[in-house]
């Protein structure tokens, strides 16, 4: 994978002042809808499920599939990829994926291509990835930010930065955050593209607006410098604070430190004492920090400064998470997909059976999901958001889903 941690430093050592870096976010995302896991591969063939009636209707969409029935293959690539009603398999899961994606299913060829990628089902191959990518790339955001990303890491390919411009621009100009934000940072430094800050701060500015919590640091770390916008000490805490409070750790050692010296905002040392706290949990070095400002707090500020770190809950923007705001007790994640355009979602029980809430993550947006439907039984679970067109699949029908039923429907806590 694309390494997650690039970076490019653009302030210089100070121990009195934040010393941290541009973010440029690498996320290869390997399905088209995310639910906040990677399974492991079951080489079976059986049918799961005991019902004859869910038999009979795999039975039904393989003799359509192999008719030639694009909506039948992706369907039976989708049960044996999530081992639903059939046994996990990944491998036919790509020969069923690839039948599809040789008929022009860009969202099909941008899939088989995350799985050349991750070697799921096939041995890993990032030319062959990159490929069934680009055949994506000309009409699918996720395939034209993952093509970007290739040619940046020079993976699968020779690297390229004016080739990741190219692709990362298009991604961006569909309001794809973390292109957005990437785009950026390759303003910024003259990767690919003459340097240009003020059109760096104006990517980070559109990634941002849209709550990505990478591109809200970044923006308040050029405040913080003056470079590409008039230095604003203010706008920088404005920033830090948004991205902070996503759980960025980085942005949350920062907002601490603007906090214990009073840059941008009042002196205060329990707020700034709080964020080191979190930014700690989330894998800041923190400690000469916060022995420098203990040396100032009272018992009664250190103990306030804890409890506020207890209570606090990340906010989540509408931006796609980070490995650093991604929620700290996410416990199932899974795959899914739209099953009509209005928000209709079809997934495995087993992904949301025991969760509190329910997050999506379609593209680079976080929904929140509600459970229409679920059987424990065939491991089916029909979700919905609210909305409306959504990019959708059409699946066969199957007589073994109850979705229905009313003693099927769960409640969401």
């Amino acid at each position: 994978m694309p390494n997650s941690d690039s970076m490019a430093k653009i302030l210089e050592g100070n121990t009195e002042m934040p010393n941290r870096s541009i973010i440029l976010r690498i996320i290869v995302l390997s399905a088209n809808l995310t639910i906040f896991a990677t399974f492991g591969n079951a080489e079976t063939e059986s049918i799961t499920s005991q019902s004859s009636a869910d038999a009979n209707s795999i039975i039904e969409l393989r003799r359509k599939a192999d008719q030639g029935d694009r909506v039948s293959q992706i369907t039976l690539g989708w049960y044996y990829e999530n081992g639903q009603i059939v046994g996990q398999n990944y491998k036919k899961a790509v020969t069923w994926y690839r039948k599809a994606a040789e008929q022009g299913d860009v969202g099909t060829q941008y899939h088989l291509g995350c799985m050349y990628y991750y070697g799921q089902g096939v041995e890993q191959d990032l030319k062959q990835a990159k490929e069934w990518i680009r055949k994506a790339a000309d009409h699918f955001v996720l395939a034209q930010y993952f093509l970007g990303t290739m040619y940046f890491s020079g993976q699968g390919t020779e690297q390229d930065y004016k080739q990741a411009i190219i692709w990362y621009r298009k991604a961006a100009d569909q309001g794809y955050t973390v292109a957005q934000n990437n785009l950026g940072v390759m303003y910024l430094h003259g990767q690919g593209v003459e340097q240009d800050i003020k059109q760096a701060v104006q990517w980070f500015r559109k990634a941002a607006d849209q709550g990505y919590a990478e591109a809200q640091f970044n923006l308040g770390l050029m405040y913080f410098k003056g470079e590409g916008v008039e230095k604003d000490n203010k706008q920088a805490v404005e920033w830090y604070r948004r991205s902070a409070e996503q759980g960025f750790s980085t942005a949350q050692f920062n907002l601490g430190l603007f906090y214990a010296a009073g840059i941008g905002a009042i002196e205060d040392y329990i707020e700034a004492y709080k964020w080191y706290l979190l930014a700690g949990i989330n894998g800041q070095d923190v400690n000469k920090a916060k022995e420098i400002l203990q040396q100032k707090m009272t018992a009664a500020q250190t103990a306030e400064a804890q409890r506020l770190a207890k209570e606090f809950v990340p906010k989540i923007e509408g931006a796609a998470p980070s490995e650093e705001n991604r929620p700290k007790d996410l416990k199932y994640t899974g795959t899914g997909f739209f099953i009509d355009a209005k928000g209709t979602i079809l997934t495995a029980n087993h992904v949301i059976e025991k969760a509190k809430t329910i997050r999506i993550m379609a593209g680079e947006k976080i929904l929140e999901a509600k459970v229409v439907a679920a059987d424990a039984g065939l491991d089916i679970a029909i979700l919905k958001v609210e909305g409306q067109g959504f990019e959708w699949l059409p699946i066969a029908a199957s007589a073994g889903v109850k979705a229905g039923e009313e003693n099927n429907l769960k409640s969401q806590i």
